[in-house]
């Protein structure tokens, strides 16, 4: 292969990686707050303590700026574990955690036999935390829709992500 023709292909490769690095430096922070849908019969568990931070000036995308300390669940829901179902009892704790660095809102239409607690949508570690508790036996379905947190006045490839789970409460 002459000479010429390797220079040329190693131009676009370094051009193809500048594009992609100028493209993710414009993702970042965005300073939005997004509100979150929730169940009319919201309530706090017992042995949760919500408290408001002084604000870090750190976006996470959870649509919570409360500082919640809880036990443990007793499900606990996450995208990584794939879309099987999960199973609850009446009376359990489930959590549902989402990835930081996405602008989550949601539960979107939730379903079924849990109650949505507050505050809802904090962020803690590493994650954005919902909880709730099973009330009733049945199947019930929690949606969230989140997208990619980006800088204001700076081109962003925007993303979606979509992640639903199913909860079966005997």
């Amino acid at each position: 292969m002459p000479l010429r023709d390797i220079f040329r292909r190693r131009c676009w490769l370094m051009l193809a990686v500048l594009m992609l690095i100028g493209a993710l430096a414009a993702c970042g922070t965005n300073t939005s707050n997004v509100p979150s849908a929730g169940s009319s019969q919201q309530h706090t568990s017992p042995g949760s303590t919500p408290t408001t931070t002084g604000g870090s000036g750190i976006e996470t995308g959870c649509p919570s700026k409360a500082s919640v300390t809880t036990p443990p669940p007793d499900v606990l829901v996450k995208p990584s574990t794939g879309a099987q179902p999960y199973t609850a009892h009446i009376g359990n704790v489930i959590e549902v955690d989402l990835p930081l660095g996405v602008v989550w809102t949601g539960p979107i239409s939730p379903t079924g036999g849990l109650h949505l607690q507050m505050p809802a949508g904090y962020a803690s570690g590493t994650v954005c935390i919902w909880r709730f508790v099973a009330q009733s036996a049945g199947t019930s379905q929690l949606a969230f829709t989140g997208h990619a947190m980006c800088k204001q006045n700076v081109p962003c490839l925007l993303s979606e992500i979509y992640e639903a789970f199913t909860v079966i409460t005997r």
